[in-house]
């Protein structure tokens, strides 16, 4: 078996990866009542359940960047206060025995439920201010900051690299493995790169449509230039609303009562907002008569926890039992409030360097 294969298996909590050839339970499919203007039929790829640690597809943009890391390395990446990215990364090298470091802007919270998951996981915290946060993409200053941390490998903020796409093509082995057979594939898209992968991933036949979440210029580039000849068989919409890291009372009612009916728990910054935008007549008004849409679920639900003062402001009884089945499911997953990890085992924790 090769190294991406054994770290695919990891990922999925797979023993073979011939058991990929059987991925049906990792589908939900879903009833008219989110969609009943459309004949259209609605299913959801579960990632935030079926990858290890809850860490949906940063699962997949991550394994071919670890498949190559040595006993030694050290590695540096980029983030802000409630990282999914970071989140991930400090799991997975916490499994592989990785030391690792987060930059994370200050200001924004320097002591929440993630940022003590990352210390438990054996990431160090490293905090900069906003100023200096925004030179992450200069070159000389992450090899200065590299040599500073004594860090031997950086991953960009959002883990978006070449090899990432190639990982996130595993998301579109996932699919074809499903035995679901969508028409359109739907999910956010931040830096593009999952995106990406899953274009390169799935049938010919597929049409994969990206939901922005970002307002980034240099997306729709990036896609094109790691798609290559697949050009006709993806597209972006309009950004989705409301813009990056903000909620409104809209988006938290529909995440409770989406839960409520389908108990699917979704994230207020990548998921909800896809979702929301594809049982919209502006999508649907496009679809063909029983076309198969697959949305994506991909993870990030620790997210949710930097809205709990929202959440609880919408005073509705269902909103607390979201909650509830929000705490249980990443308790499974994360040590939000404990000191082990996810599989009972005991964490260094290691402050802020």
């Amino acid at each position: 078996m090769s190294v991406y294969k054994r770290e695919v298996c990891r990922i999925l909590n797979l023993r073979m990866f011939d058991e990929m050839k059987n991925t049906a339970r990792y589908v939900t499919r879903l009833d008219k009542t989110w969609c009943p203007q459309s004949h259209a039929e609605f299913a959801v790829l579960r990632t935030e359940c079926f990858t290890a640690g809850n860490i949906g597809n940063k699962a997949f943009k991550l394994a071919a960047v670890l498949e190559n890391a040595r006993p030694g390395d050290r590695i540096l990446s980029f983030g802000g206060a409630w990282s999914n990215h970071l989140h991930a990364l400090a799991f997975l090298c916490y499994q592989r025995g990785i030391d690792c470091v987060g930059v994370i802007r200050e200001g924004e919270s320097t002591d929440n439920q993630l940022q003590r998951s990352l210390m438990r996981y054996g990431m160090q915290l490293h905090f900069v201010s906003r100023d200096e946060y925004r030179r992450r993409d200069n070159a000389n200053y992450r090899i200065a900051l590299m040599h500073r941390l004594n860090c031997t490998i950086q991953i960009p903020e959002g883990g978006s690299t070449v090899p990432a796409v190639a990982g996130c093509a595993g998301l579109g082995t996932v699919i074809r493995n499903s035995g679901y057979r969508p028409d359109i594939v739907v999910l956010p898209v931040g830096t593009g790169a999952t995106m990406a992968g899953v274009v390169n991933g799935t049938d010919s036949a597929v049409q994969v449509v990206g939901v922005p979440v970002i307002r980034d210029d240099k997306v729709h580039a990036n896609i094109e230039t790691w798609v290559g000849d697949r050009r006709q068989r993806w597209s972006l919409t309009r950004p989705a609303s409301p813009g990056y890291g903000k909620v409104n009372t809209h988006l938290l009612q529909f995440m409770v009562e989406f839960h409520r009916v389908t108990g699917i728990i979704l994230d207020p910054i990548y998921t909800a907002k896809v979702f929301t935008y594809c049982f919209s007549p502006e999508f649907t008004a496009g679809l063909s008569q029983r076309a198969r849409v697959l949305l994506v679920h991909t993870g990030g639900l620790l997210g949710n926890f930097g809205f709990l003062r929202q959440f609880r402001a919408l005073s509705r009884p269902d909103a607390e039992v979201f909650l509830d089945a929000l705490q249980r499911f990443c308790s499974c997953h994360v040590p939000l409030d404990g000191e082990g990890a996810a599989d009972g085992t005991k964490l260094a924790s290691r402050g802020p360097v």
